[in-house]
């Protein structure tokens, strides 16, 4: 062998070892915080890092279920109420509706539902947004004593359609789940099929994301997660209902599946990359079904979401294919920051 092929193996050598070594870091500082959460009791949940579409690492700490002594060990392939994350899926369907020319940006609310406030000004755009100015239902001072009660998809519009406009459409931005409601209902229309139905095709079945659906009461036995508030010890919290939540919030996911989602979106696997390019334009903070976030000079985009006792942040950064998602079911330590921590040691930061 000449004396240029052996510096030359010799090289690669190097820096296959230092990848590994690299790699072999960031998994035991991963393992040694979450350690560190778990031990402590600092939060519940299951965590995926994805590099360039693979998984780099998955982990799961305490528990989908508490009753008494009696405990029942999260595991990666529990899922969890995802909540507003929702919001990037319905979207996702309507951007792809946007695409095929059955709705337009500029379509306007009153073509479906006419006799809401500010119907005629407001656009499937604004809706998208936040930029509608109705009123958030979940917002209401009493709606944790209402959230369990089942209500019909025309109570829905009702209570929507009861309370005056915060502002005028387009003139500013404020989040409201009432126009993802709303829009799940559009998609309905369109498609001539439940909502549920929709996204299971579309997106679901479409990605294989197996532990991904829409949700009704949690169930154990398919591996779903009660959620928890901690005061001096967990206690389980009421479920909202899924048919109120809707489009808005009413998937389960797993952490490795939402990876595997927002991938797909800057793949452009659902609409092309001009709807992506407007999708992530941000106004007054917020994009069309899509946060930015910054960290160390590094841009994602993603959302978070958090119903009753779940909270899950979802963040991608497309010029460094990195994905990171986080869905607890009881969490002392905000999951920001425990995402946070995360992106540190994944960006190797000090």
């Amino acid at each position: 062998m000449s004396k240029i092929k052996k510096m030359i193996l010799a090289s690669g050598l190097i820096l296959l070892t230092s990848m590994v070594s690299a790699q072999k870091t960031t998994k035991e500082r991963l393992d040694s915080m979450f350690n560190a959460l778990s031990t402590a009791g600092k939060s519940m949940g299951s965590i995926c890092v994805s590099r360039d579409g693979k998984v780099i690492y998955c982990r799961a700490i305490g528990y989908s279920a508490i009753d008494g002594h009696i405990r029942v060990a999260a595991n990666e392939n529990t899922k969890y109420r995802i909540a507003s994350i929702t919001k990037m899926f319905t979207a996702a369907i309507i951007f792809r509706l946007i695409q095929d020319g059955k709705i337009d940006y500029s379509g306007k609310l009153s073509d479906y539902f006419p006799k809401l406030p500010g119907a005629k000004t407001i656009t499937i755009e604004m809706l998208l947004n936040h930029r509608s100015g109705l009123h958030n239902i979940f917002d209401d001072a009493d709606f944790t004593s209402w959230k369990t009660i089942p209500r019909t998809k025309d109570e829905i519009v009702n209570m929507i359609g009861r309370f005056p406009l915060e502002f005028t459409p387009n003139s500013k931005a404020a989040y409201s789940n009432s126009n993802y409601i709303l829009l799940g209902y559009i998609i309905e229309r369109e498609c001539k099929k439940p909502y549920e139905d929709v996204v299971k095709n579309w997106v679901i079945s479409k990605l294989g994301l197996r532990n991904t659906y829409y949700g009704d009461n949690a169930d154990l036995a398919r591996g779903e997660s009660y959620s928890y508030v901690f005061s001096s010890r967990w206690d389980k919290q009421p479920e909202a209902d899924m048919g109120l939540l809707g489009a808005a919030g009413g998937l389960l996911s797993t952490p490795t599946d939402l990876n595997k989602f927002i991938e797909a979106v800057y793949e452009h696997k659902f609409f092309k990359a001009r709807h992506l390019k407007r999708m992530q334009e941000i106004k007054d903070g917020y994009g069309m079904g899509i946060y930015q976030f910054k960290f160390a000079g590094h841009i994602g985009y993603g959302h978070p979401g958090s119903i009753d006792g779940f909270s899950s942040l979802l963040e991608y950064f497309p010029d460094d294919k990195i994905a990171v998602s986080y869905c607890s079911n009881g969490t002392i330590t905000p999951v920001n920051e425990i995402v946070n921590g995360v992106l540190k040691i994944v960006f190797s930061e000090k």
